[in-house]
């Protein structure tokens, strides 16, 4: 799905039906998006048959810029698919906390892609970018990554539900009552940590924990990864997590 190379990309900016969507003072201009792709710090992901695609291009730490383009082909559900499973892989494996975009006025596809994904408009700059010859205004919107978890974009639900349930039948560990919006967060911090992305699903995992009311979890080791929750030790090892150590509730090694 990630590509460095640019072939796939720039035959598809440069087509009749998207390059005037591109923008650029002369529309006349062929795009060349060799430089943008071959950055290791920017994430280029293609649909399957490469006619459709995302440039995610690094702003700052964990700040990105997406932008779509496809093949009238792979509108629809390929672009729909493409864009869950990079924004998932963003947000899972990279440094990731908020992706934005800007959607030019008229762009309708673009506009319905970022709803889909669950962007949300944070402000407008008027006659700004250059479109077929006019200046015209956009919208920007913001992605973060608390938004993501709770999208129902990623699998951070499917994989949530059933560690609570693996944990609760193989250890009685059930200290609450069911919660779909735990489930997702454990969910997400459970696959980054598969993916080797501890630190930051640990600590955005506790920037919410501490206000929805549950146990801060504790990182006691990156590598391997080895989590404290409050009420037990996980493992995360061979593609999975599991629980190494359960413990009576209130008596965790992060609590003494």
């Amino acid at each position: 799905m990630r590509t460095m190379n640019a072939d796939a990309f720039n035959r598809i900016a440069n087509h009749p039906e998207v390059r005037p969507w591109i923008g650029m003072e002369d529309p006349r201009i062929d795009i060349d998006l060799t430089s943008v792709t071959r950055n290791p710090d920017n994430f280029a992901f293609l649909t399957d048959k490469e006619d459709g695609g995302y440039l995610v291009v690094k702003l700052a730490a964990g700040l990105y810029v997406a932008h779509s383009m496809a093949l009238p082909d792979a509108r629809g559900r390929p672009m729909a698919s493409l864009m869950r499973k990079g924004f998932q892989c963003m947000f899972v494996e990279t440094d990731a906390v908020e992706i934005v975009t800007q959607i030019p006025d008229g762009n309708q596809r673009a506009e319905g892609l970022s709803q889909l994904a669950g962007f949300r408009s944070t402000f407008r700059k008027e006659k700004h970018f250059p479109l077929m010859g006019e200046r015209v205004g956009s919208q920007f919107k913001s992605l973060v990554y608390a938004d993501w978890v709770v999208s129902g974009h990623s699998d951070a639900r499917r994989v949530g539900q059933a560690f609570h349930e693996e944990i609760g039948r193989l250890h009685g560990l059930a200290n609450h009552a069911h919660d779909g919006v735990h489930d997702q967060w454990v969910g997400a911090t459970v696959m980054g940590c598969l993916a080797g992305n501890c630190v930051k699903a640990v600590g955005l995992y506790n920037r919410w924990a501490i206000v929805a009311g549950y146990y801060q979890a504790t990182l006691l080791s990156a590598n391997p990864p080895l989590v404290d929750t409050g009420d037990a030790v996980i493992q995360v090892r061979d593609g999975r997590a599991s629980v190494l150590h359960a413990y009576a509730q209130g008596a965790s090694l992060s609590t003494g």
